[in-house]
């Protein structure tokens, strides 16, 4: 009888073991699937952004709207109509210009002479994240792009792209805003 009682632990243990696998193994594939739907579709959301990005700076550039001293004038705007989330998960997508922070600087020696490069990138990054666990990042380059991007939207609100150009004490600037924005800023140097 004792050995049946141990028989019987050791199959209650072993169908426990079983199950508790089985549930590992389908929670993991489960996470890896969503992780992999969450990340193609921020893949999307960051080639779209481009590609009107792109479009809206196209537009733009053909425009000889200049305005006046210290003022600014709405040279086109698109409608991104992003959605409400990625995968049931809230997001949110950032605009960044390439600023002087991105130069990587390489030295090296050339017939026992110093040589130093330094790389400037160009353009502007656009950044997709969620806000909500699984935390995944896509980052989307947009190179050859000569005006700043700037600005946020969260959960697909505020997702209208805006290309500004601006007059400051006689130096004409273009910016491209993504969501309302109160504030253009500019990183010229940094030391």
């Amino acid at each position: 009888m004792a050995i049946s009682f141990i028989e019987y632990i050791l199959t209650v243990l072993f169908s426990v073991f079983v199950i508790a696998s089985i549930i590992a193994l389908v929670y993991s594939f489960y996470s890896t699937a969503l992780r992999i739907e969450i990340r193609e579709e921020l893949k999307q959301l960051a080639v779209q952004t481009g590609d009107q990005i792109v479009k809206l700076y196209e537009i733009a550039k053909l425009s000889k709207a200049t305005p006046s001293n210290y003022s600014s004038v709405l040279i086109s705007e698109i409608d991104l109509k992003l959605p409400t989330d990625v995968s049931k998960r809230n997001y949110q997508l950032l605009l960044v210009s390439a600023s002087p922070v991105w130069s990587s600087i390489s030295t090296f020696y050339v017939n026992s002479k110093n040589a130093t490069v330094i790389e400037e990138t160009g353009g502007a990054k656009i950044i997709v994240q969620t806000i909500q666990s699984p935390i995944i990042t896509v980052e989307q380059d947009i190179p050859n792009i000569d005006v700043a991007v700037m600005g946020v939207s969260k959960n697909g609100k505020d997702s209208k792209l805006r290309y500004y150009r601006y007059n400051i004490n006689g130096n004409i600037y273009d910016t491209i805003v993504l969501g309302n924005s109160t504030m253009l800023i500019t990183i010229s140097s940094v030391s």
